[in-house]
């Protein structure tokens, strides 16, 4: 019999906390699990945490963010791949490409139910700068150092 349970992309230790980075639907989730030593050595509990992302930058996003809406390669994301990979960014290709649909998120067919794309950008990219992706990546990985710390310090 086949496992076809889904496998995380990447999967390392720091000290007792076991982390995992998982892909879904393109986007990226992070589960954190410490184990914890009981009474009969030959049984272990496991707390699961799984970090939100969007949650641990959305108060800073708003001070930062200028667009008027966008959740797809739009000023955030692209700020983001600016300061972790600008050799893959390409400027020239960014535009404003924002029109809300009541009827569904973002959708690349032209006939389909949603807010169609063309360029892929839902959102204004042209406000992308590497020092707004520099500070939502500081402000990301500062929310996962505090969980693993909260993590260790659990009894």
């Amino acid at each position: 019999m086949e496992d076809d349970r889904p496998m995380p992309a990447k999967r390392f230790r720091i000290g007792n906390v076991i982390a995992e980075v998982w892909k879904s639907d393109g986007a990226y989730s992070v589960t954190l699990q410490k184990a914890y030593k009981t009474d009969d050595e030959s049984k272990g509990t496991y707390t699961l945490f799984h970090t939100d992302i969007l949650n641990a930058t959305a108060s800073l996003e708003k001070d930062i963010k200028q667009e008027e809406g966008g959740t797809h390669a739009e000023e955030v994301e692209t700020s983001i791949m600016l300061f972790i990979a600008p050799e893959v960014v390409d400027m020239k290709k960014a535009v404003k490409d924002y029109h809300p649909s009541p009827k569904g998120g973002l959708t690349r067919n032209p006939n389909g139910e949603g807010a169609y794309s063309a360029s892929g950008i839902y959102g204004d990219a042209t406000l992308a700068t590497r020092k707004k992706g520099e500070i939502m990546v500081n402000a990301m990985l500062d929310g996962i150092v505090k969980e693993i710390e909260a993590l260790r310090s659990e009894k």
